[in-house]
């Protein structure tokens, strides 16, 4: 049994002495440091909602999200293309037909 163990210990003498660690290191689980998750980015918050939504657009003009129907998407974007507009321009031109003879109170400001 000396024998077994004096061959093991020639086998293993470099965990021992600790030569050649970095290419022999045993990892063990205790050693692993957790990982961190990513750093997030800190996004600049403009000064109001409508400064990034009015960023780069003429005088009177705003950004807007609408949801509208697909079929209806599909005939602005058709129009716009054979009328060689944009789509702004058709819905522009869209809004206006409709809000031309209607009187729209202005929604109250609240306290």
């Amino acid at each position: 049994m000396n024998k077994n163990t004096d061959n093991d210990s020639e086998l293993f003498f470099w965990i021992k002495s600790g030569e050649e660690k970095n290419h022999y290191r045993i990892p063990s689980i205790q050693s692993r440091k957790p990982k961190t998750p990513p750093r997030k980015m800190k996004m600049k918050k403009p000064k109001n909602d409508t400064d990034s939504a009015r960023a780069g657009l003429k005088p009177g003009w705003i950004r807007a999200t609408i949801i509208v129907r697909e079929e209806n998407l599909k005939k602005v974007k058709a129009l716009a293309y054979w009328e060689r507009k944009d789509i702004k321009q058709i819905i522009d031109e869209a809004l206006n037909s409709h809000f031309k003879d209607r009187e729209i109170q202005p929604i109250p400001e609240k306290q």
